[in-house]
């Protein structure tokens, strides 16, 4: 009649699962990165470019490629990956609102180039609230680990 609490491996095994804010945050960051690529990608379809152009739509293809990592880490709260997502949503909210300033000045209004800042923002607004959980879903699969339980995760 009296049962035993469950044992603390059961607790972390279900504090190892990334939380809801954590996988939306990740998304967010995914987002964020591919939303970028598909502003290089428009860009180097629609219009002749001189090589300085090229280069920065180069950086900023890679910056995006890098974020969409960074997302993807984080939906899965890997260790560290919340940091990586601010500071990759953070670069990418500076880089595309520098872009966006150069194409409006160039004559390019692209519904993309306007969003890729706003989705930036909130990749990193979600990034900086997902920091608390991704470090308590690290802490629970280190004490698991330490039981000799790896979750593969």
């Amino acid at each position: 009649m009296n049962q035993a609490p469950a044992p603390s491996s059961d607790t972390d095994i279900r504090a190892a699962q990334p939380p809801a804010i954590v996988r939306t945050a990740g998304g967010s960051v995914l987002g964020t990165g591919a939303l970028v690529l598909l502003v290089v990608l428009q860009t180097f379809t629609g219009f002749s470019l001189d090589s300085r152009t090229t280069t920065v739509l180069v950086v900023l293809g890679l910056l995006g490629g890098a974020t969409v990592v960074a997302g993807l880490r984080l939906m899965r709260a890997r260790a560290g990956s919340a940091v990586a997502g601010l500071m990759a949503s953070g670069v990418l909210f500076l880089a595309t609102t520098s872009w966006l300033l150069f194409s409006f000045l160039g004559g390019l209004f692209s519904v993309f180039a306007l969003l890729a800042p706003v989705v930036a923002l909130l990749g990193i607004a979600l990034s900086a609230a997902s920091l608390g959980p991704c470090q308590k879903v690290a802490a629970a699969r280190a004490r698991l680990a330490e039981q000799g339980l790896d979750l593969g995760l």
